[in-house]
């Protein structure tokens, strides 16, 4: 019994640490933001790191490693006139507009691998053998064990990253309008890999 006890500490032990990642939903009107800047009649806030203060752990570290960063951001209208964020509002790095990445991009730079779990596949071949004083019975644990890791975890990862390119596509600020007097919140991601001030100002 004592083999028994090994194996499933074993076959435990690597589920457990080969558990794809969920993903918790990015809400900017819940961000505290610190920063504010006033331009052209905009109030302007924004946070970098929404992901990691969201504890999207997995995501945020392949954000680092990207080209992409993605912003929860405020605005308040103050301008006497209803906006359309992506078509009136221009956002601005070291004072050049800052280039704009779809939902779509930035899902495909920072998401859960999925085929990396096909290599738990090899636990197939796992067989327990229980040995008594009059027999031994072998059961073919690895039939469950090896495709439910992979597959598992490939469908588990795979909506998590569904569900980030949903929250990327509803939150995305450039879809959005905001009339005088209003404030909006939402995402804004962009190419670069630096954490440098972002401004504001109308187009």
């Amino acid at each position: 019994m004592r083999s028994v006890s090994i194996i499933l500490i074993i076959v435990s032990t690597i589920i457990l640490s080969s558990c794809a990642s969920g993903y918790k939903y990015m809400q900017p009107e819940k961000i505290v933001y610190s920063n504010k800047l006033t331009e052209d009649g905009l109030q302007f806030s924004y946070f970098y790191n929404v992901l990691s203060e969201t504890d999207n752990d997995d995501y945020s570290k392949k954000e680092i490693k990207s080209p992409i960063k993605v912003l929860a951001v405020k605005i308040k209208n103050e301008t006497g006139r209803k906006l359309d964020i992506g078509e009136d509002v221009l956002f601005l790095k070291n004072g050049q507009p800052v280039e704009t990445v779809s939902p779509k991009q930035v899902e495909s730079q920072i998401k859960q691998g999925t085929l990396g779990y096909l290599f738990y596949l090899l636990l197939t071949p796992m067989n327990l053998t229980i040995s008594r004083e009059d027999n031994t019975d072998t059961y073919p644990i690895g039939l469950a064990v090896g495709p439910g890791i992979a597959f598992g975890n490939m469908i588990y990862a795979s909506s998590a990253n569904s569900t980030f390119k949903k929250n990327l596509t509803t939150e995305n600020i450039l879809t959005r309008q905001v009339g005088d007097g209003e404030t909006v919140y939402g995402l804004l991601c962009i190419l670069g890999s630096s954490i440098d001030p972002i401004t504001i100002k109308l187009k």
